[in-house]
C-alpha cells in the first residue's frame, strides 16, 4: 500500500497514527512509502482493506530509515 491509500483509510494523519499506537509527527516522516512492517500492521488491521504491496517496500525499521537517510 501506499502512503496514500493508507491516509485516504483513515482520513488523517492522526487516526492513521492511533491505529498503529503512533504520534502524528511520526506518520508525517514516512515520506510517500510506509515502513514495511507497518504495512503489515495495517493489513490486519484493516481486515484486509489495505494490502501489503511488496513492490513498494519502505524500510523495515527506523534504524534501516535512517541508514536511508
Amino acid at each position: 500500500m501506499t502512503y496514500d491509500e493508507a491516509l485516504r483509510h483513515f482520513g488523517t494523519q492522526e487516526r492513521l497514527g492511533a491505529a498503529l499506537g503512533l504520534k502524528q509527527p511520526a506518520i508525517s516522516a514516512w515520506g510517500k512509502v510506509l515502513p514495511t512492517h507497518y504495512q503489515y500492521q495495517l493489513e490486519i488491521i484493516t481486515a484486509g482493506a489495505l494490502r501489503v504491496d511488496e513492490s513498494l517496500r519502505g524500510p523495515r525499521n527506523s534504524i534501516e530509515q535512517e541508514q536511508r537517510a
